[in-house]
């Protein structure tokens, strides 16, 4: 999933879980598909015409045979009524997310002024400082384990969304998915 980005060299496998995934994003998105459709009792039919593309699309989004644009993808989550990303969501994601429910314990201590400051910056509206909100997340993730790529990423793109809360969710499942690389032989 992480395509052509520059990583760090000091970067290992599984500091980055999802590179080394069994599952084809085809794979995930034809599963979570069928599963969504089936459960909510909509046909290929009605899901198409709903979502505005084709029957063919979905049957073949459905069978794993299509690569959709993004934009396809979130006219399917909004046709059945859920989040884009549980389209996307793949077993090492899912077990996270578990895992996290199951123990939310947290793995760093937050200063309220950390908080306030991508709080602060958050508010201004401008990229450059919610990239530097998204940085402050980054890098108190960093301070708990500089090596955890994974938890650093997600604790920044949390914190830009939700600073506080966010940073510890982000730094807890990207440690979580971390775990799971390590654990589940069929992801590595």
């Amino acid at each position: 999933m992480a395509g052509n980005i520059a990583k760090k060299e000091n970067t290992t496998a599984s500091d980055t879980p999802f590179e080394a995934s069994a599952e084809s994003a085809d794979a995930v998105l034809a599963q979570n598909l069928l599963v969504a459709r089936v459960v909510a009792g909509i046909t290929q039919h009605g899901l198409a015409e709903a979502a505005g593309v084709s029957r063919a699309t979905i049957a073949q989004l459905e069978t794993g045979r299509s690569d959709p644009r993004l934009s396809t993808i979130v006219l399917l989550a909004r046709a059945l009524g859920i989040p884009v990303i549980v389209l996307l969501m793949g077993k090492p994601e899912t077990l996270a997310l578990t895992g996290f429910l199951e123990n939310p314990s947290s793995p760093i201590s937050l200063l309220g002024g950390d908080v306030a400051q991508m709080r602060r910056l958050l508010r201004t509206g401008r990229l450059k400082d919610r990239l530097r909100a998204a940085i402050v997340g980054a890098d108190l993730a960093r301070g708990l384990d500089d090596s955890a790529i994974t938890s650093h990423v997600l604790a920044a793109i949390f914190s830009a969304i939700h600073p506080g809360p966010g940073t510890i969710a982000g730094t807890v499942l990207g440690k979580r998915l971390i775990e799971i690389a390590d654990s589940y032989p069929d992801h590595k």
